[in-house]
C-alpha cells in the first residue's frame, strides 16, 4: 500500500558519475541496523528476506565504479504512518540526451510491466534471435580500481532458477564471429609461457566488472612476477571460442570464468557446451576453469565435466575466492607464497 519513487538527479550528474536516489514509504530503518545495511543477512520488518537485497545493491554499484548510501530514514509512528528510507547511489557514467517529458508519469506495477518492461523484452527476443533489429553490442567496460576493504565481497551464494541445460554433445561452428576480439599472437614479446590469461564470458558488464576487479586483486596479492592478461573479455561462447583455441594452441595457462547463459547478447551456446569444448575437444589441460551460473544444479553439471571452482551469485567475499583460487595454482605449479 505504499509507494517507491526512483529519481534521477542530471543537476547533480556530472565528472563521469549518474546519481540517482530511491525513496519508500516503509517502516523505515532502526538507527542500530544503519551501519550493517549493506553487509549480508541484514533483514528487518515482519516479512523477513534472503538479508542480500542491499548487500547486492552495493555489489552493483561498486563493480560500476560508483557507490550507494542510506540519505534518510523516519521510522514509523505508532499508528503505522510517516516511516520512509531514501538511498542514495551512483554509478559511472555521462549524460548524453535528455528527454523532458510533457509531464510526470506514475506507473502502477501493471503499467509497468506492460509499457515498460513488454517493448524492453520484445527488443531483448529480437536481439537474441538476430531478427531485423539487432546489432552487435558496443557497450563501454567500466574497470573501477581495486578496494582495500573485503565489505563490498561480503555477499553468500545465492542459486538462480535457471533449468539444467540439455548436456548432450553439440556441433560447434570454430569460425571466428564478426564480434570476435583479435586472439594473442604467439610471437609478440610480451607474451611468455610464464603469463596467465584471465578470460571472462559473461553477457553482463556489471559481472564482468566484478569479476575482472577480483582477478586484479588477486594479481596483486600474488608473490609470482608472472603478468596476467585481461585482453580476454567476452559476452559469448562464440566470440570467446578463437581467444580460447589461440591461447591453447601456445600453451598459455588460463583462467577462465564462465556464465551459463548468455542469449541476452545473441549468444547460442550455453556455458556448459563451452566447457565441454574446452575440455573434451581442446583438451586444455593447463586451464582452470571457473563456473558463475548462479545455479547449483548447473554448477555441479559444470564440476562433473571438468570446472575447478563454482562462484555463486551474488559472489562469494573476496578471502574465499582467494584461497580457493590460491589452493588450485599452488597445486598446478602457477604460484608459489
Amino acid at each position: 500500500h505504499g509507494s517507491i519513487v526512483l529519481t534521477f538527479d542530471i543537476e547533480k550528474s556530472k565528472n563521469n558519475f549518474l546519481f540517482f536516489s530511491c525513496r519508500d514509504t516503509g517502516i523505515g530503518v532502526n538507527p542500530q541496523l544503519q551501519k550493517r545495511l549493506f553487509k549480508t543477512e541484514v533483514a528487518v520488518g515482519e516479512i523477513r528476506g534472503t538479508g542480500l537485497g542491499l548487500a547486492s545493491c552495493s555489489l552493483f554499484c561498486q563493480a560500476a565504479g560508483g557507490w550507494i548510501k542510506l540519505k534518510d530514514t523516519a521510522q514509523q509512528d505508532d499508528a503505522g504512518n510517516n516511516g520512509f528510507s531514501e538511498f542514495e547511489f551512483a554509478i559511472q557514467g555521462q549524460v548524453i540526451r535528455v528527454d523532458t517529458p510533457d509531464k510526470q508519469k506514475v506507473l502502477s506495477p501493471q503499467s509497468y510491466c506492460q509499457e515498460v518492461l513488454s517493448p524492453s523484452m520484445n527488443e531483448s527476443q529480437n536481439t537474441a534471435s538476430g531478427g531485423a533489429n539487432y546489432s552487435p553490442p558496443t557497450e563501454a567496460k567500466v574497470v573501477p580500481p581495486a578496494s582495500d576493504s573485503d565489505n563490498e565481497e561480503e555477499i553468500i551464494q545465492s542459486p538462480s532458477m535457471h533449468t539444467p541445460p540439455n548436456t548432450d554433445s553439440v556441433a560447434i561452428n570454430n569460425s571466428p564471429p564478426a564480434e570476435a576480439r583479435a586472439v594473442p599472437s604467439a610471437s609478440t614479446e610480451e607474451e611468455s609461457l610464464d603469463d596467465i590469461f584471465v578470460v571472462i564470458v559473461d553477457d553482463s558488464t556489471l559481472i564482468q566488472n566484478c569479476i575482472l576487479r577480483n582477478m586484479k586483486r588477486i594479481q596483486a596479492d600474488c608473490t609470482t612476477e608472472s603478468c596476467w592478461n585481461y585482453d580476454g573479455i567476452f559476452e559469448t561462447i562464440e566470440s570467446a571460442m578463437p581467444y580460447i583455441r589461440k591461447i591453447h594452441e601456445t600453451n598459455q595457462k588460463a583462467i577462465i570464468v564462465l556464465d551459463e547463459h548468455l542469449e541476452s547478447k545473441g549468444g547460442v551456446l550455453t556455458g556448459t557446451q563451452g566447457i565441454r569444448w574446452i575440455i573434451e575437444e581442446l583438451g586444455y589441460e593447463n586451464a582452470i576453469i571457473i563456473s558463475a551460473s548462479g545455479d547449483n544444479e548447473i554448477g555441479t553439471i559444470h564440476l562433473s565435466l571438468g570446472a575447478s571452482l563454482i562462484w555463486g551469485k551474488p559472489f562469494p567475499k573476496y578471502r574465499i575466492i582467494l584461497d580457493d583460487l590460491y589452493k588450485i595454482m599452488q597445486e598446478k605449479g602457477w604460484l608459489s607464497f
